[in-house]
């Protein structure tokens, strides 16, 4: 009888109590190497090998051959059962001892034509050795690293065993599970590299392999990689691109913002490289075309979808065209888009209107805005009448149509930042007011820093400047607690350096400083496509300004949860390049230079103390 489960039940397993056995040898974090010497109390004369580690091979051998103080029988398939078990308990390290001892089991050394083994001490596998890994083992072993840590011992692990059997360990099912491993780890240049590797060598890869090194690319936005990597699928023998590889490379160019070299590639998709469709692709074509400002061949593909039957179309997809029209100031298709939408029987949400707001605001429709606005809250809070919208001779205030299913979600925090940056460009500050106290009190949406980057612009823009502070001191509160970011100190130091108020500009980039250094300063410049775009927009609510909104990145200031951040744009802000420049580096000189302010420094009603 073996030993008891930890419930008293049935007796534990082979694998189960040799991974109990592992868990309670001492091993240290950074496994690099498995040293041993002569141990006489298991009779086995051990030889110092490459692969070293800090624990000794009787500890490792006693765990394994006689685990919790019993013998056990087990083989080769029982040790990948515990090497992926102590993987799955996050137990890397224990796991790659574990390989060592497995392949260190034979006592002479296999070495392949040509090959010079430069330590003359590496140990092989000989085909006596039963426990000796095979591909099993690698693939469960690579599928317990997920630390950067964990890259060089994938790589040397993969390296060293295709030396030693390149027949059982170079080929797709194990460079598959190392790449997906690499990419946990973030090493993209490793996880190429494997790809390359099997490559060279003639091996045939297949698409697994192209799948787990495009996904590897797309998390690093590595989009020019992604490109040859895809083009050489047309090339692989056994292998077509299929419409999950181009649209994770088509994911790697939206990720590096590279919008029009992707959907310059997406257009070649069917004729070129074969791939048909499917929906999820059809949706990323129709993004990326949208930001890359071609929403021609984003309406395109729409209308290809709506011919094929075997497409799924749902509303999603025409926020994706919705999206692309709110970025190019297209009020009149996004309109027209609209009003399709509804005799499809679709029913639009949250962002649906966020669009339509975009596109309103960004083309100076902002009776039309205001008017999406209000059906879109009348939804919202269940009121009957919903049509399209538009100006005279379109459907503004057009009757319902028959059997249109009442969407019933509540304004989402995107749509709200969205019609508050819309009324900020007005100068109508005290209705933005109204809909960021309403996000509350009304419909319990969270108020996030975007919101009230928007807000500060319009009361700034309205020369509120003592309300602008309030309202910074108040997201900072207890029942807020959302913490400024860069946007917020930029609006916030030029409009008192500006406006003569020296001291509370250097309180404020002091406290901006501190936050920083504390790693708590998130820099929303990056949602911008250059810095230059990021600094224009730090005056986006001055007088006279041309301020815009803009949906066009995946983690714009109005951020929406991460599960549906995923699949919908969110919003930043645009301006026109006339506009003068604001540098935040004019700001620390005049404070530095110990210019005078340009009016009498009087202290801003109700500022309190920040």
């Amino acid at each position: 009888g073996g030993s008891r489960g930890n419930n008293g039940g049935a007796p534990m397993r082979p694998g189960e109590r040799i991974v109990a056995a592992l868990q309670k040898v001492q091993v240290s974090d950074g496994v690099e190497r498995l040293s041993w010497e002569h141990d006489d109390t298991t009779g086995v004369g051990q030889r110092l090998t490459r692969d070293t580690t800090e624990v000794s091979y009787g500890t490792i051998h006693s765990a394994v051959t006689k685990p919790l103080g019993g013998k056990a029988k087990f083989s080769a398939p029982t040790l990948n059962f515990a090497i992926k078990e102590l993987g799955e308990r996050g137990d890397f390290n224990r796991a790659h001892a574990l390989f060592l001892w497995m392949r260190a089991q034979g006592k002479g050394v296999k070495k392949n034509p040509g090959y010079r083994d430069r330590t003359q001490d590496r140990t092989g596998d000989e085909p006596g050795n039963k426990y000796a890994p095979n591909r099993h083992t690698l693939a469960s072993l690579f599928g317990c690293a997920s630390d950067k840590a964990h890259a060089k011992t994938v790589t040397r692990v993969w390296k060293d065993s295709c030396l030693l059997d390149p027949h059982e360990f170079r080929n797709s099912e194990v460079a598959s599970a190392a790449i997906a491993a690499l990419a946990r780890c973030e090493n993209w240049p490793a996880a190429v590299q494997v790809w390359q590797d099997l490559g060279d060598k003639g091996e045939p890869r297949n698409i697994f392999v192209y799948t787990a090194v495009l996904s590897a690319l797309r998390d690093a936005k590595r989009w020019e990689e992604a490109g040859d990597v895809f083009r050489a699928m047309r090339d692989e023998s056994g292998c077509s691109p299929d419409a999950t590889c181009a649209g994770l490379t088509l994911a790697a160019f939206d990720g590096a913002r590279k919008w029009r070299e992707g959907i310059a590639l997406a257009k070649r998709f069917g004729d070129v490289y074969g791939v048909v469709a499917d929906e999820r692709l059809t949706h990323s074509i129709i993004s990326v075309a949208g930001r890359a400002g071609d929403t021609v061949f984003a309406r395109t593909t729409l209308d290809k979808a709506l011919q094929n039957r075997s497409h799924v179309v749902t509303t999603y997809t025409y926020n994706c065209l919705l999206g692309g029209y709110a970025r190019s100031a297209d009020w009149e298709n996004a309109n027209s888009t609209f009003a399709e939408l509804l005799q499809g029987k679709f029913v639009p949400d949250a962002y649906t209107f966020t669009h339509l707001i975009s596109a309103a605001e960004r083309a100076g429709a902002h009776a039309e805005a205001d008017a999406v606005w209000a059906r879109a809250t009348e939804v919202s809070e269940k009121k009957p009448g919903i049509g399209s919208f538009g100006s005279t001779g379109s459907n503004l205030g057009a009757k319902p149509l028959c059997g249109l299913k009442m969407p019933t979600f509540k304004p989402h925090t995107v749509m709200c930042g969205a019609y508050v940056h819309c009324l900020g460009t007005q100068g109508r500050w005290m209705e933005a007011e109204v809909v960021v106290e309403r996000m509350r009190s009304v419909w319990g949406v969270e108020r996030n820093a975007a919101v009230y980057n928007a807000l500060l612009g319009a009361l700034l823009r309205g020369d509120k400047i003592a309300e602008a502070l309030v309202v910074f001191d108040r997201m900072q509160g207890e029942s807020e607690n959302v913490l400024p970011t860069e946007i917020t100190f930029m609006l916030l130091i030029r409009a008192c350096v500006e406006n003569g108020f020296t001291q509370k500009a250097k309180e404020l980039s002091r406290t901006r400083d501190a936050l920083a250094e504390s790693g708590a300063l998130e820099n929303d410049f990056s949602k911008y496509e250059s810095r230059d775009d990021a600094l224009r927009n730090a005056h986006l609510f001055s007088p006279g300004g041309n301020a815009r909104f803009n949906d066009s990145s995946d983690e714009g200031f109005y951020a929406a949860p991460a599960s549906e951040r995923s699949n919908y744009h969110s919003a930043t802000y645009d301006e026109d390049e006339n506009k003068r420049h604001y540098d935040a580096s004019a700001v620390t000189g005049r404070l530095s230079a110990g210019l005078p302010p340009r009016e009498k420094e009087k202290g801003p009603r109700g500022s309190g103390s920040y």
